[in-house]
């Protein structure tokens, strides 16, 4: 069963896999991974490792059952209609789960698989249509910011993970005419769980979970998924939600990212979801050790802003007095995870020890 797989429309099963390499240039990076995930696959292996991202800590790797596969892959080709024949670009790395699924629902659906070297620039060496697609929000937002040979016109469905879609890119992401969901997923869910569509007369703002997903919050208000086909029946994530009435949901933030300054706990993604609406650069929410405190919630940039104050003036009308970051300080590269995300940890090791560029002015 799913026993060949179409490759820029080329036919390989266990028998003539090698031909990959004679069909496509050897330097390729992602031939041999493609290569060897196929021949496990074509040998009927029923379990397949993957990696976490690392975004909450060191990534790890864990053991994924074949017909759990499976089951993702067709809940995304059912939901999104997908045929045999239409193609499907593989641009994400193939050791993680986002390029492994693609080139499952190629298996499962019979789809043309069109594999490129994963990249920042994903669309660069793409001529033709291309049916239903992956990107990170940082591939999105440089194919998007692209003035000249712009490939976006190739794009018929397409999906954004693997990180949140800021306010800029979800507004950039309205005016463009293919179709386009942000996800939400991880690798213990196989990918995409749920999804929102972005472009169409009526923006949806939560995620809705596809068929057969139940969601509900724990104790802690963090948001549970339960389906037969994970390890154990469900995974309990560490992401804040808000479940809404229809069964929708909105992430807020994650447990593990809770700045506890003085007793009192504070989401760094809230502070910076207010940020995105003020400044049109990078920047994240971190804390520092503080003898009074415990912690100290920080701001962090990688380019210098011309007036810092101006952006702890406008947050003074927009957060409560215990929500206000302390100081202001400079990296000179955000650390990020493989797939894009900000490494949290990472970042504040970045500002120990250093000083910042500029320091509210505590009111009395």
């Amino acid at each position: 069963m799913h026993n060949t797989i179409i490759i820029n429309g080329v036919e390989y099963n266990l028998n003539n896999l090698d031909e990959l390499t004679v069909n496509f240039n050897s330097t390729q990076g992602w031939l041999p991974e493609l290569k060897s995930f196929l021949k496990d696959w074509f040998s009927g292996c029923d379990h397949f490792i993957v990696e976490t991202s690392g975004s909450t800590g060191e990534p790890k790797a864990i053991m994924v059952s074949r017909e759990a596969l499976i089951a993702s892959a067709q809940r995304t080709i059912r939901f999104f209609n997908l045929k045999p024949q239409q193609s499907v670009l593989l641009c994400l790395p193939i050791g993680f789960i986002a390029g492994k699924m693609m080139i499952v629902r190629a298996l499962v659906g019979g789809l043309n698989l069109i594999p490129v070297e994963p990249s920042g620039f994903p669309l660069q060496k793409i001529t033709k249509p291309i049916d239903f697609a992956a990107f990170t929000p940082m591939q999105m937002m440089n194919e998007l910011s692209k003035t000249a040979d712009s490939k976006l016109h190739l794009l018929r469905k397409v999906i954004v993970g693997g990180g949140a879609v800021s306010s800029s890119l979800d507004a950039f992401l309205k005016e463009q005419t293919f179709e386009v969901w942000e996800t939400y997923g991880m690798t213990e869910t196989l990918t995409h769980i749920a999804l929102r569509k972005i472009n169409t007369e009526n923006p949806q703002t939560a995620f809705y979970p596809l068929p057969n997903i139940d969601v509900f919050a724990d104790d802690r208000g963090c948001l549970v998924i339960r389906n037969p086909e994970f390890i154990n029946g469900q995974v309990v994530t560490n992401d804040f939600a808000d479940i809404q009435s229809d069964g929708s949901f909105k992430i807020t933030g994650r447990w593990d990212n809770v700045i506890n300054s003085g007793g009192v706990k504070i989401q760094p993604e809230k502070i910076e979801a207010v940020l995105s609406h003020i400044c049109s650069n990078e920047i994240y929410a971190s804390s520092v050790l503080n003898d009074l405190l415990g912690n100290q919630l920080v701001l962090v940039v990688s380019e210098k802003p011309d007036n810092p104050e101006s952006i702890f003036s406008l947050l003074d009308n927009k957060l409560p007095r215990y929500q206000m970051p302390a100081s202001l300080y400079v990296v000179n590269e955000f650390p990020k995870t493989v797939s894009g995300k900000i490494n949290r940890l990472e970042l504040k090791e970045c500002i120990k020890g250093i000083q910042p560029i500029y320091e509210r002015k505590k009111h009395p």
